[in-house]
């Protein structure tokens, strides 16, 4: 990612949060003042044209400027009761693939979710995959089995305070 003094910034690094309420002031105060068009302003403040709109709109609407409060996305789908079933599918069998772990509680709980949803959510549980080391079929055999995962619980991060 490009910064704007044209140096390399790292996208992980670089979060865009909410312009401060110093600058919507400014843009605001500019508007009253009849310095300029929306789009002169929006220009003149590196912003959009739409956030110097919104700001016009949200200051008669509310007659305040602070920043909205973030909307917190989508919600699990996977809650506390689902997880409950999902340790219990684990005690049942420990060395089930994610895909596996799918098919079950497809069956048994009538959930479905993606690999990387269940990934997730074992991760956030604490419960971590073991992986098993790779041996011969045979002393004689070119090829190798695959090795066995067995999920840990405890293990990994722990759950976090939300």
């Amino acid at each position: 990612m490009v910064g704007r003094d044209g140096g390399i910034v790292d996208a992980a690094a670089y979060r865009m949060g909410p312009y401060s309420i110093d600058l919507r002031q400014r843009i605001i105060d500019a508007y009253q003042n009849r310095e300029g068009s929306i789009r002169e302003l929006a220009e003149r403040f590196e912003v959009a044209p739409n956030t110097v709109q919104n700001y016009l709109t949200q200051l008669r609407a509310t007659g305040d400027l602070t920043p909205s409060p973030h909307g917190g996305g989508m919600p699990r789908k996977l809650d506390e009761t689902d997880e409950r079933a999902l340790i219990t599918l684990l005690e049942e069998k420990n060395d089930q693939t994610l895909a596996e772990l799918i098919e079950q509680m497809e069956q048994r709980h009538h959930v479905h979710v993606s690999v990387s949803t269940m990934s997730r959510t074992l991760h956030r549980m604490g419960i971590t995959r073991k992986k098993g080391r790779w041996v011969p079929a045979s002393k004689t055999a070119r090829t190798f089995n695959r090795p066995a995962r067995v999920f840990k619980i405890g293990r990994g991060p722990q759950m976090r305070a939300a």
